[in-house]
């Protein structure tokens, strides 16, 4: 495990895996495209997701850390109204972005707020996991981390 400034260590061009946590400090009810108005209530949210294009993890997390370009992914919706907390990743061809999505799903500290949001390509439940407690949010990225030693962990 890395952990590290986001903005002094480079990101790789490499493909990979990554988790984007945010902390939304006030309940907003959002547009999220096709699916109309959703309440998301303050707290932490982690979203799961994979980047294999061009310009790999950089240009993915630099787009979700930005307001750049149009909204094309549910998760740049909700992200207006959050502040970046922190970013973990993995650089690696092989996408890990549902099995990840299941160690949360299963994890007793997180809610579903939004059955299929991030996940319209698979078959997960969802791609995006909610908790209202730091506490339970530090307890679980510290248990992840033990178990993927080849994750980086940034804090925003």
């Amino acid at each position: 495990m890395t952990i590290g400034n986001m903005w002094k260590l480079p990101l790789s061009d490499q493909p990979g895996s990554y988790i984007l946590v945010l902390y939304l400090p006030k309940s907003k009810k959002i547009v999220v495209g096709k699916w109309g108005l959703i309440k998301f209530p303050s707290g932490y949210y982690l979203y799961v997701g994979s980047a294999g294009g061009p310009g790999g993890l950089r240009s993915r997390l630099n787009r979700h850390l930005t307001s750049q370009g149009k909204k094309y992914w549910h998760i740049d919706y909700l992200k207006t109204y959050c502040k970046p907390y922190a970013v973990i990743y993995q650089a690696g061809k092989k996408s890990r972005e549902c099995a990840w999505s299941k160690i949360f799903s299963e994890h007793d500290k997180f809610l579903v707020p939004c059955p299929g949001f991030g996940a319209s390509d698979c078959k997960c439940r969802s791609h995006l996991f909610y908790t209202e407690k730091h506490r339970d949010l530090q307890q679980s990225i510290t248990g992840f981390l033990k178990s993927c030693s080849e994750c980086c962990l940034h804090k925003l």
